[in-house]
């Protein structure tokens, strides 16, 4: 009887036991899936945690408390980095990241390309029409668009996060995303030179953080020239028959000044307050802005009873024309006195279009030559002449429709092809000493 009672106990034992080792099975096959999703979430899907991936001593946490990822923590992480190749040239590239599996990662190539702009432009936001803009264009790319939602969703949709540089706009102890994706653009725009005070401060932090630019420099990855001059379709009747010497001495005064100036910031590396002052031993010019009379921003503060503009820029940099010129003086029909590199003026804008300073011995020479021109009418006119054969565009950064055009088609390309991204080295692309030249 006991040992009838002992085999019904364990023949009742034995389902249970079954049960639980059929349970533990499925457990062990759940976890075994999880700990595979986890596995691939982790390499393929997860963003880079700043936090995690980057610590820093004291001492750094001070100067750029939230700064992605460096080069080492790209190849802790698993990217392949590699030297410069030769089309990346003039120190752009530090490093470039390859990752094989990015495209598990990356939007779809047909989905709209979206650019978050995490700064403001000079302390206000600024708004861009990019639907319009790219219709004007003509663009190939129909499907790009600018927003502001830096939630964690906004930036893990986003192509590109765009951080306009200035001291103001972007404060190195300000927050940044604190994800970041291996196949997102992070976008360095600047219309600035690197002679300003934040970039000699501030470059090397910079460093490892951007891959993608946007400046003024032609050696951008999306150059943002100030103006540019493209041959006519057809030669202007209008401009050919246009007498600008008349136009512009009719709006004249005898005594009043034909140069024009039109200035804010009064010191500058290249000390061209001094200049004009030496110039004005010799002819009358009229100063408005900061530096001289009171100007209101965004007027044109009586360019028309004058002939001549001072286009001078705040440093002589590489590719660095302003709406100094493009605008104050071209737009204005007047004619730019310019001082810097006459190769860099040669090769940006049309032929003898502009009055050089250091084509004269002295600035009383200058003068001279200033005098004698708003005197002819035939030598006058003759600045103009580029007219009949050249049109030009005068729109800074991201207010133009071709430079929108130019950034989405870039992201286009690298969302077609994400396997290479570059990591440029701001302070040696970015740096004041090779890029400008002082006096």
């Amino acid at each position: 009887m006991k040992n009838m009672n002992n085999i019904s106990f364990k023949n009742n034992l034995f389902p249970v036991f079954v049960s639980c080792l059929t349970f533990t099975i499925m457990v062990i096959t759940l976890l075994l899936i999880a700990n595979s999703t986890i596995s691939l979430t982790v390499q393929h899907i997860q963003p880079l945690n700043i936090k995690k991936t980057y610590d820093m001593d004291k001492t750094q946490r001070r100067q750029l408390p939230h700064k992605t990822h460096a080069l080492t923590v790209l190849r802790n992480r698993g990217y392949k980095v590699y030297n410069a190749t030769d089309e990346l040239k003039n120190n752009a590239l530090a490093m470039g990241i390859q990752e094989t599996k990015a495209k598990k990662t990356a939007p779809k190539k047909d989905r709209e390309i979206k650019i978050l702009i995490w700064t403001t432009f000079f302390k206000t936001r600024f708004y861009i029409k990019t639907k319009p803009a790219l219709k004007t264009s003509n663009c190939s790319i129909k499907h790009c668009s600018f927003h502001y939602d830096k939630s964690r969703a906004g930036i893990a949709s986003s192509d590109a996060v765009l951080f306009h540089q200035w001291g103001s706009d972007f404060k190195i102890s300000d927050p940044i995303p604190q994800i970041r994706f291996s196949w997102q653009n992070y976008i360095f725009f600047s219309i600035e030179n690197p002679t300003r005070n934040y970039f000699t401060k501030y470059a090397k932090l910079l460093d490892g953080f951007y891959n993608l630019t946007a400046t003024y420099k032609q050696s951008s990855d999306v150059p943002l020239p100030y103006g540019k001059y493209v041959p006519r379709i057809l030669r202007s009747k209008l401009t050919s028959s246009k007498n600008y010497y008349m136009e512009n001495r009719r709006n004249k005064t005898d005594k009043g000044a034909s140069v024009l100036w039109v200035v804010s910031n009064c010191e500058t590396v290249n000390n061209r307050m001094q200049f004009v002052k030496n110039l004005q031993k010799y002819i009358a010019i009229d100063i408005f802005g900061r530096c001289g009379k009171p100007c209101e921003r965004g007027t044109k503060c009586g360019t028309h009873p004058y002939m001549f503009y001072m286009a001078l820029e705040n440093a002589d940099c590489k590719d660095y024309i302003t709406e100094k010129l493009w605008k104050n003086s071209f737009q204005e029909n007047l004619i730019p006195v310019v001082q810097g590199s006459k190769v860099e003026y040669g090769k940006h804008l049309p032929p003898n279009s502009f009055i050089h300073a250091d084509n004269f011995k002295s600035t009383k020479y200058l003068a001279q030559y200033i005098t004698k021109v708003s005197q002819s009418e035939t030598l006058y006119n003759s600045y103009f002449k580029w007219k009949e054969l050249y049109q030009f565009t005068s729109a800074a950064g991201l207010q133009n429709p071709d430079n929108v055009c130019k950034l989405c088609t870039v992201l286009n390309e690298r969302r077609q092809n994400i396997s290479f991204n570059k990591v440029y080295k701001i302070s040696s692309w970015y740096d004041w000493r090779t890029q400008c030249a002082s006096r």
